[in-house]
């Protein structure tokens, strides 16, 4: 990317996401390049894909349970659902690292609803649930006490009782206790963060 190009790439990405500065825009902008097997030319079709994104979220986020990381995948990637190109990238940082409580429900709940329904049944959770939770029984009671906990947190945040969680139902149970923003697996980063000159991810406490 030239200097010109990456200038104006640069100014429309601050412009849109006022949680970075515009260095710290320019620091995204490098390190999404230098993941790139070629990244001379980010004009030319291409970007992140599945390998290259989950290795950024194993060991710049810890995140390990890969369904998780397929939730996360898809809700950076949007519409294109092979490929993380740079506007999704910073789009989906903004969130990740800078996101207001409202705009980090709705990607936690892009990242839950993983068949894109817009809905979250008890079915995803139990397939998100089943690998995060350790199990501390033999198999026949841990999945027993997965369904039973699936039960329970149905209970609490499916309102209008129709066996799914809708986002108006998710939202209203996170506005109402907090904790419930990740209730489904971690999905978020622990703790907020930059990258720096070296193109390192550093962080400071939430």
């Amino acid at each position: 990317m030239s200097s010109k190009t990456q200038q104006e790439v640069m100014d429309k990405l601050t412009e849109r996401h006022k949680c970075f500065s515009k260095q710290e825009v320019k620091e995204l902008i490098d390190f999404f390049e230098n993941q790139l097997d070629n990244h001379s030319d980010l004009h030319k079709p291409g970007g992140l894909d599945r390998s290259k994104f989950f290795h950024i979220l194993l060991h710049t986020f810890d995140m390990t349970e890969e369904v998780i990381m397929e939730g996360v995948f898809k809700a950076f990637a949007k519409e294109n659902c092979d490929i993380i190109d740079l506007n999704d990238w910073v789009d989906g940082m903004a969130v990740f690292l800078r996101g207001t409580l409202e705009e980090k429900i709705k990607f936690c709940f892009q990242v839950y609803d993983s068949n894109r329904d817009e809905f979250i049944d008890k079915e995803e959770v139990c397939h998100l649930l089943k690998d995060t939770i350790v199990p501390t029984f033999p198999r026949e009671d841990s999945t027993n006490n997965i369904k039973n906990l699936v039960d329970d947190v149905f209970k609490i945040m499916d309102y209008d009782q129709d066996k799914k969680i809708s986002f108006e139902d998710f939202k209203q149970s996170v506005m109402k206790e907090n904790l419930l923003l990740e209730a489904f697996g971690p999905c978020l980063p622990e703790h907020q963060g930059m990258l720096n000159s070296n193109k390192q991810m550093t962080f400071f406490p939430v």
